[in-house]
């Protein structure tokens, strides 16, 4: 703060900077948006306050972070990982037939009381992996009627 109480930037200039920071703006979209070369600058300085700020504050966020711009397919791998885990533990747990996995769920056929089971399975395994919780829905396919 200065003399006068004030902060060295403007309410509306934290906000605006992190607004941009929550959609994902660099400092460079910053540099080459809209307003003067000094206002441009003022914010572009402030957003950089506020991500040293940030990674001061959240070391591990920001480790996992790297992690992901270093590693593509991380978040496909950890699903996978939760996905063939659970369908793993359905199939074991329940004595039920493999069924159709697909990209982002599983077709099977079980019981009423089968399916609730697997159902928790999978959200119990998920939140295991990622320390949250996480949804998972059943849908009944009804079964096909030849003429």
């Amino acid at each position: 703060m200065n003399a006068s109480g004030r902060g060295l930037f403007l309410e509306k200039e934290v906000k605006a900077t992190l607004n941009s920071l929550l959609y994902g703006q660099t400092k460079h979209h910053i540099l080459y948006g809209k307003g003067t070369q000094q206002e441009k600058q003022r914010r572009a300085l402030l957003h950089e306050l506020l991500v040293q700020a940030l990674r001061e504050g959240f070391p591990k966020m920001f480790a996992r972070l790297r992690d992901l711009e270093q590693d593509p397919v991380l978040l496909q791998r950890k699903g996978a990982r939760i996905f063939f885990d659970a369908y793993h533990a359905g199939l074991e747990s329940t004595g039920i037939a493999a069924g159709i996995p697909l990209h982002d769920g599983w077709i099977f056929g079980a019981t009423e009381g089968q399916a609730q089971q697997i159902q928790t399975l999978w959200q119990d395994i998920g939140v295991a992996a990622l320390q949250i919780p996480i949804q998972a829905k059943l849908k009944q396919i009804p079964e096909p009627r030849f003429a």
